[in-house]
């Protein structure tokens, strides 16, 4: 991994290296951001390509070793259907850790319930600035989000659509759109550009397109493009699939500030 560097590209051979070296980042997040506040703020992703990685979250060694007391989950988007259903990412999350890991209800913080989309967003914003400590006047500072990314260029629930949603002053957002067309809530780029360390973790020969359209071209449109944290760092952790299009010069140059690495696939170690 490369270090120093505000705006990273990290390639692995595969998702079950995605899988292990996402583990590890959350890992070392958790411990960093105990160490500098107490306290460890992360937000999830749903879709199929964070599910490894969160399967190991309720094994070993990350089961035990994860301080879990001292960590708050959220997440950065949510459909506004059922719980059970499996298009629910807080639902999945479930299944996947939550229901095997040691950490106190109180400190989970899914989507709350409520009678819209608009109502949802302002509670979930209240629920977030409480966990936080902070006014209204102020953003959370997020540990680590995780973000996946749409073949569109769409991350969390910002849609092509949405263009965005760059100038929004609002900190959770109604949208509606993605598969499936359902009313959604989700982060706003300032809640995501204010977090200390964002991770894309992208997965499949299907993204390639997109993950060379956003990575290569620092003018690109899609809402994925507009992720570039203030104070933070941006790191583009791809599978090889996903990489696959990329410019063969970047496995050893830089390009508009990004330093690109290839890893192996080795065993987590904590």
């Amino acid at each position: 991994m490369v270090k120093g560097r505000r705006n990273l590209l990290e390639v692995v051979s595969d998702p079950a290296a995605l899988a292990e070296r996402g583990a590890k980042i959350f890992f070392d997040a958790a411990l960093e951001g105990i160490k500098l506040r107490g306290k460890f703020y992360a937000a999830l992703s749903g879709g199929r390509t964070p599910r490894s990685m969160h399967q190991l979250f309720a094994a070993s060694p990350l089961l035990e070793k994860v301080p879990w007391d001292n960590t708050h989950l959220f997440w950065t988007d949510e459909r506004l259907i059922p719980e059970f259903s499996q298009e629910s990412n807080y639902g999945t999350a479930k299944k996947d850790f939550l229901n095997t890991c040691p950490i106190a209800s109180g400190n989970v913080h899914p989507v709350p319930p409520g009678r819209s989309p608009e109502e949802i967003a302002r509670q979930y914003e209240r629920d977030i600035l409480r966990a936080f400590e902070i006014s209204r006047d102020q953003i959370p500072k997020f540990d680590l989000i995780f973000l996946g990314m749409g073949t569109d260029g769409h991350t969390a629930s910002l849609f092509p659509s949405e263009n965005g949603r760059g100038g929004d002053k609002r900190l959770i957002l109604s949208v509606k759109g993605g598969f499936p067309n359902v009313p959604r809530v989700t982060f706003s780029l300032r809640v995501i550009n204010f977090a200390r360390k964002v991770v894309f973790l992208v997965s499949g020969v299907q993204k390639a397109s997109i993950v060379k359209n956003i990575v290569e071209n620092e003018h690109s449109a899609a809402p994925a493009a507009h992720v570039r944290p203030i104070d933070g760092s941006r790191l583009f952790l791809l599978d090889a699939d996903a990489a696959s299009s990329l410019s063969a010069k970047m496995e050893l140059t830089t390009t508009g500030g990004m330093m690109a690495v290839r890893t192996g696939s080795e065993k987590l170690k904590i």
